[in-house]
Parts: C-alpha cells; structure tokens; sequence
C-alpha cells in the first residue's frame, strides 16, 4: 500500500495546499467588512463574500442592473434577507417583502451572490451579468451550524475570540466551557481562528456542508515579533500591508492584516514557535518576501526584514478579433509559477477605450489574459524582467455551450449552479479566465461563453444542495464547444435516517456518514445518535460510519430512490480494538501531554502528525484515532480499526516518535511503550529548469514505516522546511500537477534526518521534452485503470510490487495518471532515458467515486501491467501500447 498511498495523500496535500494559498490570500481583497451587532457572547454577522485569489482594483462604475428574488424553503419570498455581492468593494442589499433586491451600476463579468437569514442561508452562486441576464432566484435553506471549542493547556478559554472567514463570515466569543456555536452557515471552504491574550492565534480550515459539525482550537502561548518592512532602496514604507503564514505548519497564519506605521514597522504581539514567511504588499511596489523567520514562541524576536520589489507594469488594449477596442473588458494577471495555480491574481477593468494598465507586478513572466461577458483571450505570458510592457489582447475565443437543466419530468430548475471543466484543461488558464460557472434561469437555460476549443463536463448542483458530494455522486454531462441543446437532468433525491448507537443502549454524538468515494464524508453531530440525511442522489450506496471512539462500520448495499426515505435502523457500533501504553522520552521518563496517534495512514503537515483539523485528507487518514497521555505518560486509544495501524506519539516540545506498526487483529494492543526522541528537521531549495519553483508540494515520507508522511510547500524562493520530523531515513518528492486524474509527477531523492541541526536536501525537477502516449489494450474497453511510471528498469506483478519498488528506491522520477473509457493517457515531460510503464486497471465495477476506497482496500493484489521504453533524446512523443486483463471485483465486506 505504500507508494499508491503516496498518490492519495498528495491529492490529500493539494487540497489543503490550495485551502492554505486560498486564505492566505484571501483577507488582503478586503476592502470593507459588514457587520451586524451582536450582544455580547453572540455571534455577530460579518459577511463578504470574495473570491479570494483576486486581488482586485475598485470597481469601474458600470450600466448594469442584477436584480434578483430570495425565497425561503417553502419558495415564499423571503423579506428582510442580507443579500452580499463580491464588487470592490463588497455591497450590501436587504431584501424587500417580496424577496426582491437590486444591485446597480455593474459591469460585464461574474459575480458571486450570498444571502443570508436567520439560520438560513443560500449560496454561494455565481452568475455571469450581461445585457440579457434575468432575475435570479436564491433559495434558503438551514444553514450549517458550527461549533468551536477553544483550550489552551488542555483547559476551555472562556472569551476567546472566534472568527470564522468563509462565503460569510462570523464573529463571536466563547462561554465558560470554551464553546461557541456559529449558525446559519453557507457551505464550502472556511477558515476558522481562535485568540487571546498571551496566546498565539491557532487557525484550522474546514469544509463545511449541511448539518453541524464541531472543530476543535488549542492556543499555545506566544511571543512577540516585530519587524519593517523597506522600499527598493532600504527606505521605510508606510500602510504596507503585512501576513504571515506557516512554513513548516500551513495551519499557522495571520487571521487579519497587518499594516506598517509610518517607521515601516509592524508588529505580531503573540506568534507560537515554527517558522514562518512574512509578505508585504503595496500599491507602488511589487510585493516583497522576508526569508524564513525561526521562531521560538518564547524570546521576542525583532528585525524582520522585508524588502519591497521594484515593480514593473503591464499596460495595453483589449480589442476584438477585428482590431476594434472592447470598452469594460476584465483583465487578469498572475506570476507564473511552477506549481499550484493559486497564486495571487490582480484583476482590473479596461477603460470605455478598451485601454487598461496594472502597476507594481513583479519583474518576472506573468500570465495574463482579458475577458468579457462573450469572449476571452488567449492566455499570454509576458516577459517583465525588463520592465514595463505594452500589449494587446485580442479576444478571439468566443465558443458557446448552452442548455437547459431540468428534472427527469422536464421541469426546469431555477437556481441550479452549473459547472464546466475543460478535460485536460490548463489550471492556469482556466483559473485566470473563471469563466467555467453559469446559473440557470427561471426557464432553467444556461449559457457559457467565451470557452475554447475542446469538450467539457459539465456538472449541475440544486438550489438548496447541501453537500458537495451529491454533485459529484450524480452523473456527469458532457459537450463540445458549439452544442446549445444541452439538457442536464438532475434527478431528485432520496433519503436516509437512522441511529447510531453501542450495544449498551449508549450513543455517539458526532459522527460521518461516508457515500463511499473521495471527499464524500457528512459530517453529523447529534444529543441521542439518530441523523437524517436529504436529497443523495439515487443510485446503489455502501455507506460507512465513521466516529471517534468507534470501530468504523461498512454497512450493505442500499439503493437509493427519488422521494423515498430509507430507514437504516439503528446501526450498532463496537468499541473495537484499544491500543494503550506509555510514552516516555529516552531516559525513560514519562511524557505528559504528548498525541498519540494510530490509523493505517499518518498524514501530517511539517510540525505535525495531523493536518489541520477537519481535513479528512486520504481515505486512510480519516480513519485515524488520537488520545492525550495522561499525568503517568499512559494512554488509551478506542475503535482502532482491525487492520495494520501505524502509532506515532508527538509532543511539542520534547519530541516525536519512531512509528510502530501493529499487524492486522481484533485483538486490543496493551502496554505498548512509545520513546520520543528530540526532533530533525529538513530544509532546502526546490528548482526548475536551475530557477526557484514556487508552490511546490514537498513530501517527505518515511522508508521505515512508509504510511507516515508529511506535506509541506515551497515558497516564491523554491525554499521549503520541515521542522518537525522523528529520526529517520526519507524519501523526499517534489510534485508537479495538479490533479491526479489528468497526471502528476514526482521528482524524489533521499535523505537521513537526525535530531539536533537541520538535515539539508535540494530538489532538482529536470523536465524533458517527451511525451509518451500510452494505450492500454484488453477484451473490452477499460472503464478505470492508473497508469504509473518510474524511471529505470523495473519488473512487477502486483501493485504491491510496484509499492515495494517505489518506496525502496532512492531517487529517481515517477509519474501517476488515470485512464477512462480506453481513452490514450500522455505522461508529459519525460527526459531521455529508460522507464519502467504500467498500468493498473480496475474491475469493471469500480468507478471513479469508489476508486480510492478500493485502491486502499484491494491494491495489494491488484495485478499490473508493465513494459519497458527507451525516451529518445530529441524525440517529441512517442507510443506505447500496454495488453491488459480486467481483474475481477470484490466485494467490500459488511
């Protein structure tokens, strides 16, 4: 399980890498916060929704009007509702009695909608405005309901202050018992902070969906930081705008912005112990960096440099494919970088001229392209290292898909949020162009414009869908630029309710109800363990419930029908397997107050055996179960799994320990002695093509015991830092891609860390200009397979094989793609040498949603398929054809 574990962990990484870029970029769009007074201990409303990678000039004063209607769940118009649009800055509208709001003076592009009531809420949706948009409809539905427990010291904070940064966000203060409950909610991704005084502030992010679900925030105590922050020419800056963010823990951010006096100075009061990056904006100059800033959390740390960039700009026209100018045009810029496409966008609006200009860019390529409501441009990269540039951009992509959604009866639904990805699409492109939403009319008619050449999926989500993982679990559409009759047909749901409970009558009160594929957990929180759970999309389920302190239980095949409720019963769970012991450091003192932690996969950030809290990660890590030790250094951890678990105990300060593997059994684990030992560290430089590559997933997996890992990501100078490791030998990848289905690569090399002094490791990504298309051949076509390479020449049978040559090797480059439908699959950038190729397909029962699951639980005998290639320097593509059997399915067991 070891090296495909790998690619479900990274795909784990990036989307908590792109979750941490997204917030961490998020508060500098913030131009004005509307919030309604709270009493005191309430949460108080402090909604603006953003798209939070944009970082946009004030709007230009347009000719448009939205206007729109918010209804509540019976489609009664829903009067006194706040209505939020993500202008620049944010505007405000309060429903009428009828429902109704109006929004003026708006330009040509998307905007993204949020209304909120009570405990009820709708959105976000996003719809693209033009001449011929009508009315939209928001349609309320409860809210999700947060709940926040603050400690410090293992002990509730009373007073905390509580902030929750999301479509809406939320202010509010926790009771005696450190609690504070936040309602109302939209879904989708949150940030969520916590602080008081002399204490850090502790951030975690979530996804939240319907229902209620509880996160859990430990403050550590901190010390004060402080710094200036200088223009190209060392003199000091006033009303920069200064965050930090975690280098080693992602979970450690800044919860608002900083802003420098008129010394340049800026100051954190209280920053917990790791290392840290500090950026700096500023409207005249390009932003600037500080190198990465080691924090002990308890001495005051001053002098933190930043140093400000010489910017250059961007200035131009944007015309139509006739030459004419395109008054009111969106323009969209962002540096080019290596890894994730999250990086931060500034966005302006052509003048009536079609003329525009962005200052204080980053003398480095950008990526920039223009946009109205029926075109876009290609994407262009220009070259800034010599300064200012002047360019046109033509809007020549003006590709129309079109339709209707509707139910299987034909009737229309109104307020459906329609998505569009381009198979094989560029994530650069497609995030700059952000044209890949549409929202159904009352007649239920979409419309995207402005698509380049190729087919797409397109995908529909209700008004009123409350968890993600319905979209995903529906069938998906497909078309081409040029079809306008497309009909998706979303099919109304059925239900499930039940109860979940020990045999002792006794019952758990938060819980996860798992539809079975990646990301698709609902999150339950309930007094007496009964839970209900609306609109599933109807096809044949294997749901599983998963909960702390009970052995996760995989329940039959239930087949869901439209209108129809299914009553589980009372599902019984056990306590299932303990595991318990000592934890002492290595002089044989017991170590209060350490994790400990014990699942089939460990999956941590770069200080922590865990990723920030609600991140499910992997299908392994979810399945993780942790405990304290108590004032003796013992603990007892209940309901682990009857499988292989991995334990690792981890305190912060005194160290971590090697992993122990426990061996597959229903018996419970007993006097089980864990040593923590001081920490190693890892640092180094991620390059490509010989220049730093910024937002590069570095993992670092250990070869003792290769289902504990840890994600971290590089910064703008390609450095990345690991500052909590055990002593151990790793094998360190750096990735590129971003998406496992269209293929990502790795680039690894080993290295020993030790405790004491930072262990060294630079990562080289050599790309090639090679590309193998590999065909996978059999009796009928391949519905699913994985298709991975490694360089070398290697021989496998199993997937287990393939685990085994991945893990033992210690350096070279790997590759993981996936295969639909018999479709080529083309492994990119190969540099010239031998590689081993082999394909890995899925029984004919498997689809994508259950992929990950199964590769989990049956990949160990899953057979492959390999062949050997010779990459010939120079060659530009090349063929590979690789004769596979379809293995035969198994059953998950009840």
């Amino acid at each position: 399980m070891k090296r495909r574990i790998l690619v479900i962990a990274i795909a784990g990484a990036l989307v908590a890498g792109a979750l941490a870029l997204w917030f961490a970029l998020r508060s500098e769009t913030s131009s004005a916060h509307v919030v309604n007074p709270a009493q005191p201990g309430a949460p108080a409303a402090v909604t603006t929704p953003r798209r939070a990678q944009i970082v946009r000039d004030d709007d230009r004063k347009g000719t448009l009007r939205l206007e729109g209607q918010v209804i509540d769940e019976t489609g009664s118009p829903a009067g006194g509702a706040t209505v939020v649009i993500d202008t620049r800055p944010a505007r405000v509208a309060t429903t009428e009695d009828d429902g109704t709001f109006v929004f003026d003076e708006l330009l040509g592009r998307s905007y993204e909608l949020v209304a909120t009531r009570g405990e009820h809420a709708a959105g976000p949706v996003t719809t693209r405005l033009s001449d011929a948009t009508g009315p939209i409809v928001m349609r309320l539905e409860r809210g999700a309901t947060v709940e926040v427990i603050v400690t410090a010291a293992q002990q509730p904070v009373e007073s905390a202050h509580v902030e929750l940064y999301g479509a809406v966000d939320r202010q509010a203060t926790t009771d005696a018992n450190g609690r504070v409950k936040l309602t109302g909610l939209p879904g989708g991704p949150v940030r969520i902070s916590a602080t008081t005084a002399g204490h850090a502030r502790a951030s975690t992010w979530a996804v939240i969906s319907g229902g209620s679900q509880t996160i859990q925030l430990a403050l550590e105590r901190g010390s004060s930081v402080s710094g200036r922050v200088l223009d190209p020419d060392a003199r000091p800056v006033a009303n920069a705008v200064v965050r930090y963010s975690g280098v080693s823990d992602w979970g450690q951010t800044a919860g608002e912005n900083i802003t420098t006096g008129p010394d340049g100075v800026f100051r954190v009061d209280a920053l917990q112990a790791g290392s840290f990056r500090f950026t700096a904006h500023h409207a005249n100059h390009a932003p600037g960096i500080s190198e990465v800033v080691t924090h002990d959390g308890v001495a005051s740390r001053t002098g933190i440099e930043i140093r400000l960039a010489r910017g250059a700009a961007i200035e131009g026209r944007v015309v139509d494919v006739a030459g004419v100018a395109v008054p009111w045009a969106r323009i969209r810029a962002a540096e080019e970088v290596a890894g994730f496409a999250f990086q931060r966008t500034r966005e302006t609006t052509a003048d009536a001229s079609g003329q525009f200009r962005i200052d204080a860019l980053p003398r480095m390529r950008i990526d920039i392209v223009a946009a109205t409501d029926l075109a876009t441009s290609a994407l262009m990269k220009v070259d800034l290292a010599g300064g200012d540039r002047s360019i046109e951009l033509a809007l020549a992509q003006n590709g129309v898909i079109a339709g209707v959604v509707v139910r299987k009866s034909g009737e229309p639904v109104e307020g459906a949020q329609v998505y569009a990805a381009l198979e094989g699409a560029d994530d650069v492109s497609s995030h700059l162009l952000d044209n890949n939403l549409a929202l159904a009319d009352s007649s239920g008619a979409f419309a995207f414009h402005g698509l380049s050449a190729g087919r797409y999926q397109l995908r529909a989500k209700p008004p009123g869908t409350q968890h993600d993982a319905f979209v995903l679990a529906a069938d998906e559409t497909h078309a081409s630029v040029g079809d306008t009759a497309v009909r998706i047909v979303v099919p109304i749901g059925g239900s499930i309710k039940g109860k979940v409970a020990f045999a002792d009558g006794r019952a758990p009160t938060t819980f996860a109800i798992d539809l079975g594929g990646w990301d698709s957990s609902i999150p339950v929180s309930t007094r007496d363990g009964t839970f209900e759970v609306a609109s599933i999309p109807p096809r044949s389920y294997r749901f599983t419930v998963r909960g702390l302190g009970f052995t996760e239980r995989a329940l039959p095949a239930v087949e869901i029908v439209a209108n129809t409720t299914v009553d589980l019963g009372t599902i019984i769970v056990e306590p299932g397997r303990s595991v318990s012991g000592r934890v002492v450091d290595t002089a044989g003192r017991p170590v209060v107050g350490a994790t400990v932690s014990a699942g089939p996969l460990l999956w941590g950030t770069g200080s922590k055996t865990s990723t920030p809290a609600a991140f499910g990660g992997p299908p392994g890590a979810s399945l993780v179960k942790d405990a304290t030790t108590d004032g003796n250094g013992e603990f007892t951890i209940v309901g682990v799994g009857r499988g292989k678990c991995h334990v690792v105990a981890d305190h912060e300060t005194r160290g971590r320990s090697s992993p122990i593997t426990l061996p597959p059994t229903t018996g419970s684990t007993l006097d089980l002695v864990l040593v923590v030992a001081s920490f190693g560290a890892l640092g180094g430089t991620v390059t490509k093509g010989g220049k730093p590559a910024a937002n590069i997933v570095v993992t670092a997996q250990s070869k003792t015991v290769a289902e504990t890992m840890f994600s971290v990501l590089s910064g703008a100078d390609g450095s990345y830092r690991f500052d909590k490791l055990a002593p151990d030998r790793y094998l360190v990848s750096a990735m590129l891609g971003q998406d496992p289905v269209r293929g990502i690569s790795l680039h690894a090399e080993s290295v020993t860390v030790g405790s004491g002094p930072a262990a060294k490791l630079d990562l080289a990504i050599a790309n090639g200009d090679t590309t193998l298309v590999v065909t996978l051949t059999a009796s009928k076509p391949v519905k699913l397979a994985l298709i991975e390479s490694l360089s070398g020449k290697h021989d496998a049978r199993t997937h287990a094989d393939l685990d085994r040559l991945g893990v033992g090797r210690d350096r070279g480059h790997a590759t993981f793609a996936m295969s639909f439908d018999g479709k080529p699959t083309r492994i990119t950038k190969l540099t010239a040498g031998t590689y081993t190729v082999c394909a890995c397909p899925y029984p004919d029962e498997v689809g994508m949603l259950e992929s990950e699951e199964y590769m989990v639980r049956e990949g160990d005998n899953l057979p492959v398929f390999c062949k050997h290639v010779e990459i010939a320097a120079g060659q530009v593509e090349q063929s590979l054809q690789i004769e596979v059997q379809i293995p035969k399915h198994v059953p998950r067991p009840s």
